[in-house]
This record gives C-alpha cells, structure tokens and sequence, in this order.
C-alpha cells in the first residue's frame, strides 16, 4: 500500500471519531525485516551483522483504540523525532486533550 494512501485513511478515520476530544498515546517499535535472525545466519555461516530494522510511530487515541497518524523510517531513531509530527497531523483532523507518551 502506497504510504500517501495510508495517511490519508487515517486522517479522515480521525475525523470521523464521534469524540469532542482525543485522548492519545504515542508510542514506537522496532521491526527486524530480515528472513532470519542473527542466529540462524551465524548457523549458515554467514556471519556479517547487516541488520536491516524500520521503525514505527503511532499515535493511538485510547479512548477508541484507532490508529490516528504514523511515521515510517528506515533508520534506528529516538522516539522523540517523530513526537511532534504525530501530535500535528491528529490535531488537523480533530482538537487533542491529553497526550501519554514514554519519557522523553
């Protein structure tokens, strides 16, 4: 899926939350996207670290569970780069109350 396409539906799935407010929560992950991990490749004998990771940021609010915005990189990142992004595209579809996050 084209990631125009993604932040789009978001956006409007935002809009349409039936909440005066939004309650969100920011979090984000790591996800390893090689066929194996580091053991199975040492067990093969190859053995050269090339880890290949992407990182996710959601912004979730929690009072309907829905996905309101994502940031999508290539690289190992701090949580807080994306912080502000996530916080700007939900506040134009919807006003926000509370934001939870991680430390910081």
């Amino acid at each position: 899926m084209n990631a125009k396409i993604l932040y789009y539906l978001l956006e409007n799935t935002s809009k349409n939350i039936k909440k005066k407010y939004l309650k969100l929560a920011i979090d984000a992950t790591g996800l390893h996207i090689e066929d194996g991990s580091y053991h199975y490749h040492k067990e093969l004998g190859e053995t050269a670290k090339i880890r290949k990771n992407v990182k996710l940021s959601a912004a979730i609010d929690t009072q309907t569970q829905l996905v309101t915005a994502v940031k999508i990189r290539k690289s190992k990142a701090s949580d807080t780069i994306d912080f502000k992004g996530l916080v700007k595209k939900t506040a134009k579809a919807k006003p926000i109350k509370i934001v939870v996050a991680e430390r910081l």
